[in-house]
């Protein structure tokens, strides 16, 4: 059972198994998401570019740094806020590649989340969702953030185009200038085409359902055992 199609044929590849020994079944949106899918409110366009997840390597949380700096050179005064799990160093070491490359410690926020209903509310704070991860399993980031209305910047690579489904942005190239590009079309987005994005990418986000993936899976092992 895999959380997606790219793992799926990943897995298929690597391992030489035929098509008949994998299923995919998607995770779903969390409940404090779907409440927000169904009531929604309208993208905040001066909000902060917001990514959530860790801070290994394959997130590529540098390449997003590095593209938001290309941002501020180009007059953008939208905050950057980083909403990241993981050690204190890690996000200390953060803020100082920041500093380093000409950032200006205001215009960088390290979030902080201390109770799961707070993360809802930290998305409803931001313009658009970036995310520069090199590779997922699935990346329920990505859902989160669609089931706002928020456009998704994220590379053109692994579950992320799958995940998205036709929404947002799909970034090419993992490189600063490109995803600074893909960062400026999704603040154009949030300000001349708001509520046609945000509908798009959260009827995407609907589509994620944990009882769905609970009947399936169901399904599935019943086959597995009737065999």
């Amino acid at each position: 059972i895999c959380h997606s199609k790219a793992v799926a044929d990943e897995i298929m590849r690597r391992f030489d198994l035929s098509a008949s020994r994998i299923s995919v079944v998607y995770p779903g949106l969390g409940e404090l998401f779907r409440n927000a899918l169904e009531n929604p409110e309208p993208v905040n366009k001066d909000g902060y570019i917001l990514y959530v997840g860790t801070c290994t390597a394959r997130k590529n949380v540098n390449l997003l740094i590095e593209a938001y700096k290309l941002l501020t050179d180009q007059g953008v005064k939208n905050q950057l806020a980083l909403l990241v799990n993981g050690p204190e160093k890690c996000k200390a070491e953060m803020f100082r590649y920041a500093a380093r490359i000409g950032i200006p410690a205001e215009r960088i926020l390290i979030l902080e989340k201390k109770d799961p209903a707070e993360l809802v509310e930290i998305y409803r704070k931001a313009s658009v969702f970036a995310f520069p991860s090199l590779y997922e399993g699935f990346g329920l980031p990505l859902i989160e953030a669609s089931a706002i209305g928020l456009p998704v910047v994220a590379l053109n690579r692994s579950t992320m185009p799958e995940v998205l489904g036709g929404t947002g942005v799909l970034v090419d190239e993992p490189k600063p200038e490109s995803f600074a590009r893909g960062l400026s079309t999704a603040l154009r987005l949030v300000h001349n085409r708001a509520d046609e994005t945000a509908l798009m990418a959260r009827k995407q986000a609907a589509r994620y359902r944990w009882v769905d993936a609970v009947e399936i899976t169901m399904e599935i092992l019943e086959r597995a055992a009737n065999s």
